[in-house]
């Protein structure tokens, strides 16, 4: 069983599924929740502080920083690395990958050729619209839904990475 696409690559699309990638490490989100729990408390400290004496601009300062940080952070992040990938040379390159029993070989005019065993492939996170292949810690592959010409192609390959044993987690929360 042989699976080939090829897409028009999206630094938007790249953008957000680098995010995600490391957004969903057990690590990161065991640190950020740590971070919010944290900065929650010292607003609330501050929020206490202010209603009985009044806040020094420093601490007007850092309450909004605590804000920004709360309820801005994904966006930021997901700008900070969409600017990075406009400026990448693969930006709105073709990137062919072929899936079959043997894993994923990729490769594209301006990507470096690779290949990957499915043992070597340490997860699939199923996202909105696509998939996002965790190769190493620090690499995937992202393929979107709109390579799929059929739904029966992406049933195809959820079965073939079902019958090479590689996990699947659903995301439905996020899109890349």
């Amino acid at each position: 069983m042989n699976l080939s696409f090829s897409y028009l690559t999206d630094p938007k699309e790249f953008a957000h599924a680098s995010f995600i990638f490391i957004e969903t490490k057990p690590v990161l989100k065991f640190l950020v929740l740590l971070v919010n729990i944290a900065v929650v408390f010292i607003l609330i400290l501050l929020s206490i502080k202010g209603y009985k004496v009044g806040l020094e601009p420093q601490e007007w300062f850092m309450a909004g920083m605590i804000i920004l940080w709360l309820f801005f952070r994904r966006k930021f992040n997901r700008w900070i690395f969409l600017k990075k990938f406009n400026k990448q040379i693969f930006s709105q390159q073709t990137l062919n990958l072929n899936f079959s029993r043997n894993g994923v070989i990729w490769f594209g005019e301006k990507f470096t050729k690779g290949e990957a065993h499915w043992t070597q492939i340490k997860y699939v996170l199923q996202v909105k619209n696509g998939f996002i292949l965790a190769i190493s810690p620090t690499q995937f592959l992202w393929l979107p839904e709109r390579v799929f010409e059929a739904a029966q192609q992406k049933q195809t390959l959820i079965d073939l990475m079902n019958e090479m044993n590689v996990k699947i987690k659903p995301c439905s929360q996020w899109s890349c």
